[in-house]
């Protein structure tokens, strides 16, 4: 009986390690994932990424700030019993707020107070620093992606607010949301 014999080749490779970066100018903050082991939570680009440090303890000009700037080497090695992309040599220093442009403050009683920036989109603010919903204000300062707030969107961190030259004086008010609000 004669049979046809079909002969296969598979090419059969190691899959290729991604691309991890050599080192990240980031900022964020570190915690404490369990004792003596530090993890330092990365804004990179708008992006969220989780770093193991090979840091014991935080030192106190760390925790001093909840908000830092870092450039560190990144390497692969075993970080609290995981292997994983671990900083090393961490040079942290407070972060410099940068401009992000107008945008308009809104308030929700429902969801949160948020500023809508062209650039950024809706992001969460603390505090509206002595101006109404409706206003529209220059912000000097950071977008957190990692911390999502209560209101599931990114958050305004270390920012101070400014009038913005481009809103025009509300007649007989302070501000635009102050006048709009008499007529609620």
């Amino acid at each position: 009986m004669g049979g046809t014999v079909l002969l296969l080749l598979v090419s059969l490779s190691a899959p290729t390690a991604s691309a991890q970066p050599d080192s990240i100018d980031a900022y964020g903050w570190f915690e404490e994932y369990r004792p003596g082991c530090i993890g330092f939570q990365a804004n990179t680009g708008g992006n969220c990424s989780y770093f193991g440090t090979d840091l014991v303890t935080l030192p106190d000009s760390i925790r001093e700030h909840a908000f830092v700037a870092v450039h560190a080497q990144v390497i692969q090695q075993e970080w609290c019993h995981a292997y994983d992309l671990v900083i090393a040599n961490p040079i942290v220093t407070p972060c410099e707020p940068v401009d992000l442009g107008c945008g308009v403050l809104f308030y929700d009683e429902e969801y949160c107070d948020f500023w809508d920036s062209p650039l950024y989109g809706c992001v969460a603010v603390s505090s509206f620093q002595g101006f109404a919903s409706g206003d529209t204000v220059h912000a000097i300062g950071l977008i957190n992606y990692c911390g999502v707030s209560t209101c599931f969107m990114p958050s305004l961190c270390c920012a101070t607010l400014y009038s913005c030259e481009q809103s025009p004086p509300a007649a007989g008010q302070s501000t635009w949301g102050a006048l709009k609000a008499l007529f609620r």
